[in-house]
C-alpha cells in the first residue's frame, strides 16, 4: 500500500511577478430569489467593485465583456471595477443567486454604502486578467458553503467576524482559481503550472536525493528545455537554485531546532558532505551554519 509522504518543513513556494498584497473588503453579500412574475432583465452600465453572480437555480443568458453566455445551475460570473453587465432570465424560470460585492484591496473609499458609485473603480484594484469572468464551477459544493459562511460573517460585528470576512472572501477567490475553467489563457499554459506543481511536490518529498535535470523534467512529464524555461518564469530561479534554498530552508529548522551535529543535517537535507553544505547555506543566509546555530544559543 503506497503512502503519502508528508514533508517535514513545508516552504510556500514562490509564485513569480507582482506580490499579491490582498485585503478584501465586502460590501455585500446577498442570497438573492427571483421569482417567475419579477423582472427578467437586469442590466449595469459600469460597477465600481467587484461583482460576482453565482446562479444556484435559474437560466438565462449573460452578456459580459462582450461576449454572451448560457445562464445554467452553478455558474458564476465576474465583473470587475470599471465593467458592466447584463443578463436576461428565461421566461418561467426560478432563479436563485448568491450575489457578492467586493474590492480586493480595503482603502479609504471601500467603506460607501452599496451601491458603489461607478466612478469609484479608477481607485479600485483589480483581479488579474487571467482569471475567467465566466465559470462552470466543479467545485460547486465547497463554493456554496463557503458563501453562506460569508453571509453569517456579513451579519456578526467585531474584529473576529471582520478578519472572517475577510479570510471568506481570500477562500471565494482561491476556489475560482482552484477551477479547472478559471484561468484564461491557452491549456499549455495550465498545463505547464501542472507541471511545476508535480516537479515541486517531488522536490519536497525528496530533499535527500540528488535529481538531475532529467529526473525533475520527468517528474514534471515535459522535457528538459520545457522543464528549466518555464521553472524559472513561475520560480525566478534555477531548478538547483530552488532545490538549495529548500535544502537550506529544512536545515536552518534542524539547526534552531534540534541538536543534531552539522554534518548529520548536511547528509539529512540533501548535501553531498559537510562542506558542500557550508558553502551553499553561506551563500544563501550569509553566515556559516555553526554560526548560525551559535547566534541562536538554543542548545548551547
Amino acid at each position: 500500500m503506497s503512502q503519502t509522504t508528508i514533508p517535514d518543513l513545508f516552504r510556500s513556494p514562490a509564485i513569480g511577478g507582482k506580490l499579491l498584497a490582498w485585503s478584501p473588503y465586502l460590501r455585500l453579500a446577498h442570497d438573492f430569489r427571483i421569482q417567475p412574475m419579477y423582472q427578467r432583465v437586469y442590466n449595469k452600465e459600469l460597477i465600481g467593485d467587484h461583482a460576482l453572480h453565482y446562479f444556484l437555480t435559474g437560466a438565462g443568458e449573460y452578456d459580459l465583456d462582450g461576449r454572451t453566455y448560457t445562464i445554467t445551475p452553478r455558474t458564476v460570473f465576474l465583473v470587475r471595477p470599471g465593467h458592466g453587465y447584463h443578463f436576461r432570465l428565461a421566461e418561467g424560470a426560478v432563479v436563485r443567486m448568491l450575489n457578492l460585492h467586493f474590492d480586493l484591496h480595503e482603502t479609504a473609499v471601500s467603506q460607501c454604502l452599496f451601491p458603489c458609485p461607478s466612478d469609484d473603480a479608477k481607485f479600485k484594484e483589480v483581479l488579474p486578467a487571467d482569471l475567467a469572468t465566466y465559470q462552470q464551477l466543479n467545485n460547486f459544493t465547497a463554493y456554496e458553503q463557503t458563501f453562506f459562511q460569508l453571509l453569517d460573517a456579513a451579519g456578526r460585528q467585531g474584529i473576529s467576524a471582520f478578519l472572517q470576512r475577510k479570510g471568506l472572501l481570500l477562500e471565494i477567490i482561491s476556489l475560482l482559481y482552484a477551477n479547472p475553467s478559471s484561468i484564461q489563457k491557452p491549456v499549455t499554459l495550465l498545463n505547464h503550472q501542472q507541471a511545476i506543481d508535480k516537479a515541486m511536490k517531488y522536490i519536497h518529498a525528496n530533499p535527500e536525493a540528488h535529481p538531475t535535470l532529467d529526473e525533475l523534467a520527468g517528474a514534471a512529464g515535459v522535457c528538459r528545455a520545457l522543464f528549466c524555461r518555464i521553472f524559472r518564469q513561475n520560480t525566478g530561479m534555477t531548478p538547483q537554485k530552488y532545490l538549495n534554498r529548500h535544502r537550506v530552508e529544512l536545515a536552518t529548522s534542524e539547526l534552531l531546532y534540534s541538536d543534531t551535529p552539522v554534518k548529520d543535517i548536511a547528509v539529512r537535507c540533501g548535501f553531498a558532505d559537510v562542506h558542500h553544505f557550508s558553502r551553499i547555506f553561506k551563500n544563501i543566509t550569509g553566515i556559516s551554519p555553526a554560526s548560525f546555530r551559535s547566534s541562536h544559543n538554543l542548545y548551547e
